[in-house]
């Protein structure tokens, strides 16, 4: 019930706005691929990390950690408190696309860390790597409106980001213009 929020300030530090995830409902968050048995209680977690900003501040793009955890076992004590003894669980990530009034633009499923264009209007996500250093995703290609506009699931190099002017990717092997088209490798 903590955590899934995240707070816009200006430059003096005034508060503007907080905006909260609203988590679907927890019918929709019980994959029957988990073996989650049907009398657990859900105890859902939220995290936002990895914030990026275009430059005029207008848009922004983060990564909202969703862990799905059910209590499968409750053990109640003779001072009336429960304990948790089992869990079982499973973890998602999604990136979100915000304007500056705090309004959810677009939600994208992706395991990765969003890099925003400095004029707002892409998003590049790098993928989170995995336990051998190569990519847990594919690096994905984002317009302002969450549109997938390429993918490259064989990029095997994090550490990507836009060029000062925004035209440009630049990976740790190669830069790529918008379309995709390598300008070197």
């Amino acid at each position: 019930k903590k955590g899934g929020l995240l707070r816009y300030y200006d430059a003096s530090g005034r508060d503007l706005w907080t905006y909260k995830y609203k988590r679907p409902p927890r019918e929709k968050l019980r994959p029957a691929s988990k073996n989650i048995p049907s009398g657990a209680k859900p105890l859902d977690k939220y995290r936002m990390t990895n914030v990026s900003m275009s430059d005029d501040g207008r848009r922004i793009a983060c990564t909202l950690e969703q862990f799905h955890e059910w209590n499968t076992e409750v053990i109640e004590t003779e001072d009336w408190r429960t304990h948790d003894a089992e869990f079982t669980g499973y973890f998602t990530r999604k990136i979100l696309f915000l304007d500056s009034t705090g309004k959810l633009l677009w939600e994208f499923a992706a395991n990765g860390f969003p890099r925003i264009s400095p004029d707002g209007k892409h998003v590049f996500v790098e993928p989170e790597a995995d336990e051998g250093g190569g990519p847990f995703d594919e690096f994905y290609f984002l317009d302002q409106d969450g549109k997938v506009l390429w993918t490259d699931p064989k990029m095997r190099s994090p550490g990507g980001k836009f060029s000062d002017d925004g035209r440009r990717v630049f990976t740790r092997t190669a830069l790529f213009d918008l379309s995709h088209r390598a300008v070197w490798k």
